[in-house]
């Protein structure tokens, strides 16, 4: 596939909050948030250092004491708040939560309060450990633990899950928070092409992304041979992305994912027949880490986006500026918020979909067109300019297309 037929296909802001109506249609909504940056906004200054080292998950629930329904609280980040529960405004919350750690050292501290007419229970784990606060229907939630929990010693809260491929080969996932956010770019986006329209995504479910592109030492474990050479020597090595491999080599019968789920289920590990290749959103999520600027990162608009110099980026990924004009080793440059290596460059990455254009309105769990001619692929690569890496950038090819600069990045359903 030469450049001239890459189809550059194209989110804004990722939004992170999410607001719910009131009542019992915001049931089964997402309600948890990780920390530090796994809820989509940066924890407090003074609390980052510590949240990084014990992360602590929290969920609110609600029941409604009139009708007897139940539901899980919307997640809407704001400001400094670690987390963020409302049923109504960010101006007028219902509720909200908070994980603090800079009022005593060593200790996670907790704060919930709110007035509502709906019951409440708010649950904060980590280290751990479980604390849980209740309010009935009325009450004024003035749930506050100056101490809460102790991170002395405790073990970090990890969203990391890792299997073991043929040959004791490790391939390790990273979950990926449910939500809502803004997929595609805004018009004033530098870079941006027309096929990157706007629009609301919420994905109702958790999922997993590979914590990097698949490398050609994992490929070999599963596939028991090495790529395919037939594009040429851009960079060989176990450590270095694969490539030269078509959407049917990874998706088609016998292809990679088929090989791998097989594996897993033969060797009874976990996640046997739920991993596959990202959706379109869920890719752009993934990358975007909670963000709404053109990469993880920032903006970068300070810097080239050609083959030049762009300090912002450097720390974070693979263009034509600063790979050596070779592909480079997996999970060398710094992670997103998620904690995923490599979502801006190195090699493009396959997803799911096929290539169409973008609904004009809001889109729950959205898998693109059910039929077409182009799957899409996205990411950037070593070999292109830095505003290929962008979040909302796309890309499409022949399912059967080979390129040297086109690889993959599983997902995998919680």
């Amino acid at each position: 596939m030469g450049e001239e037929k890459m189809k550059k296909l194209q989110t804004l802001v990722g939004v992170l909050a999410v607001l719910a109506a009131f009542g019992p249609s915001v049931e089964g909504a997402q309600g948890v948030a990780w920390g530090p940056g796994l809820s989509g906004v940066p924890a407090p200054q003074a609390t980052e250092a510590l949240l990084s080292q014990n992360r602590v998950k929290v969920s609110v629930t609600w029941k409604n004491p009139y009708g007897g329904q139940t539901g899980t609280a919307t997640l809407a980040a704001q400001g400094d708040e670690f987390a963020y529960f409302t049923f109504s405004t960010l101006a007028n919350p219902e509720v909200f939560v908070k994980v603090l750690g800079n009022n005593e050292p060593g200790w996670l501290q907790l704060f919930a309060a709110g007035l509502t007419t709906f019951e409440y229970t708010v649950t904060f784990a980590a280290c751990g450990a479980t604390k849980t606060f209740h309010k009935a229907a009325y009450e004024k939630v003035t749930y506050d633990d100056g101490r809460g929990f102790s991170s002395s010693g405790c073990e970090p809260w990890s969203n990391e899950t890792t299997v073991t491929l043929p040959g004791e080969v490790p391939f390790t996932v990273v979950r990926i928070p449910a939500g809502t956010f803004q997929m595609g770019s805004p018009a004033t986006e530098r870079g941006r092409n027309v096929d990157e329209t706007l629009h609301q995504v919420t994905l109702t479910e958790d999922w997993y992304m590979a914590k990097t592109e698949v490398t050609q030492g994992q490929w070999q474990a599963v596939m028991e041979a090495p790529m395919s050479t037939e594009c040429g020597d851009h960079g060989t090595g176990a450590s270095y992305p694969v490539n030269c491999v078509s959407w049917d080599d990874i998706r088609g019968a016998g292809g990679f994912l088929d090989r791998l789920n097989a594996h897993l289920a033969a060797t009874g590990q976990a996640g046997a027949g739920k991993f596959r290749l990202p959706t379109e959103a869920e890719w752009e999520r993934a990358a975007r880490g909670g963000t709404g600027t053109r990469f993880s990162f920032g903006d970068a608009t300070a810097g080239s986006d050609s083959c030049k110099a762009n300090a912002e980026a450097n720390p974070f990924a693979w263009w034509c500026y600063n790979s050596g004009s070779v592909l480079q080793a997996a999970g060398t440059k710094a992670p997103n918020q998620y904690g995923l290596l490599d979502m801006h460059g190195n090699v493009f990455e396959w997803v799911e979909d096929w290539y169409g254009s973008y609904p004009a309105g809001a889109a729950t769990n959205p898998t693109g067109p059910s039929k077409g001619l182009d799957k899409v692929f996205r990411g950037g690569g070593w070999k292109y300019y830095l505003d290929y890496c962008r979040s909302a950038i796309r890309y499409a090819d022949s399912p059967s297309g080979r390129d040297f600069n086109i690889g993959f990045r599983p997902a995998r359903s919680n």
